[in-house]
């Protein structure tokens, strides 16, 4: 393949190996430094001129730390405000029951009256009749509120405390972001993200939008979302709850997986994994997300919360598709059985077969025989009758010869 150098535009030949990075145009009176992104397969202008082949710019890994140093300073802020709105503070909780289990531990729901600050998947502490108990928060929904609690094996929970940290799960998000290391392989798409490289920018129009059992389709504006998700690097879908964030996903993960690819979805929660696996079930109508769910192509990687989404795990897809699978070794070991006392009965009937024509080979030599020793036994009769005239004749003249010595004695 052949790309022209952004800088000086003379022809340049790709190997088919060359892996994304920075090289120098390799003609004598240009020697400048380009981007070259294997995804995209184009040449793009990098800002300093002198960078090292391969080495990442100082000004681009400075501003790579100062999007960190921002997006700590964020979270720092949104710690704050979390804090400040009552997320810390000790709930009293009343009528909790039991709903389900995750892993051994049981799922309590509990009705309350206002929204709280908590992120899901928030760890606690809950006292139930002045015992301390391990939990975590999985959902706030609809003035409800499921808490997984570890060792309490009650049905009911009458009155209870709950301590929680809403922070928590900010806390450690801002200690993985610090963690995070200016790796030149591994922020082209982070350099792409915040536009210090070109991405690839356009729309692809989908193969289908899925329709609900009502017929209904994406909204103009998740219809837009989903054709620059399919055409570009990086798109951000962004909303408040309830306009179709997580529809809009679904129908971008099926028209990538209908195209034949591999999706990975991740979440910062184990519900909102199961809300993605949940709006796939929703449109099991569909052939395409049908096929998807019961042929395995769907896996639900993690601890699931929602109890219809625990079918698609790996553990429950391998049991089924291994009973499925052993369901038909029966049935193909039946049918071989089957198979086997054909092809034994057919033997059987082969033998007989080749007996009868040994059979049939025989009698037809034996008749050949009869024949022939028919012809023997004729030719015989003929020459005894031959001999029989021949005796008689001689015995005549014997006879006369006898009577004429009397005569003459």
């Amino acid at each position: 393949m052949i790309e022209k150098c952004p800088y000086c535009g003379q022809p340049i030949k790709i190997p088919d190996n060359l892996k994304s990075g920075r090289y120098k145009c390799p003609y004598d009176n240009c020697l400048k430094v380009f981007f070259f992104d294997k995804d995209t397969v184009n040449f793009y202008k990098t800002e300093d001129d002198n960078l090292e082949v391969f080495g990442i710019e100082n000004g681009i890994e400075k501003n790579i730390k100062n999007l960190i140093a921002e997006f700590e300073k964020a979270l720092e802020d949104e710690i704050r405000a979390v804090k400040t709105r009552g997320g810390d503070r000790v709930l009293y909780l009343k009528n909790g029951k039991f709903i389900t289990e995750i892993t051994g531990e049981r799922v309590f729901q509990f009705n309350i009256e206002r929204n709280i600050p908590v992120i899901d998947e928030t760890p606690a502490q809950i006292i139930i009749c002045g015992r301390n108990y391990r939990a975590t928060i999985i959902r706030y929904l609809e003035s409800k509120l499921e808490i997984r609690i570890v060792g309490y094996d009650g049905e009911k929970i009458t009155t209870a405390e709950l301590k929680i940290d809403a922070t928590y799960i900010l806390k450690k998000l801002k200690t993985t972001l610090l963690s995070l290391n200016c790796n030149p392989q591994d922020i082209i798409l982070t350099l792409k993200t915040f536009n210090f490289l070109s991405a690839k920018c356009k729309e692809n129009l989908p193969t289908f939008i899925l329709k609900n059992e009502n017929g209904k389709e994406l909204d103009s504006y998740q219809e837009d979302a989903m054709r620059s998700c399919l055409g570009n690097e990086v798109t951000f879908v962004h909303g408040p709850p309830g306009t179709g964030k997580t529809l809009t996903l679904v129908n971008v993960v099926n028209d990538i997986a209908y195209n034949g690819c591999k999706v990975l979805v991740t979440c910062h929660t184990n519900i909102a994994c199961d809300n993605v696996i949940e709006q796939f079930i929703n449109y099991d109508h569909e052939k395409t997300i049908k096929n998807l769910l019961d042929n395995g192509k769907i896996i639900r990687i993690g601890t699931p919360v929602l109890p219809n989404v625990k079918k698609y795990t790996l553990e429950v897809l391998y049991q089924r598709l291994s009973e499925e699978l052993m369901k038909e070794k029966e049935g193909l070991s039946n049918k071989k059985g089957q198979s086997l006392i054909i092809y034994q009965d057919y033997n059987q009937y082969k033998q007989d077969f080749f007996k009868k024509e040994k059979v049939k080979e025989r009698i037809v030599n034996c008749k050949s025989n009869i024949n022939s020793i028919k012809k023997s036994v004729s030719e015989h009769l003929s020459n005894e009758n031959f001999y029989d005239s021949i005796i008689s004749k001689n015995e005549k003249l014997l006879s006369i010869g006898r009577l004429s010595r009397g005569r003459f004695s």
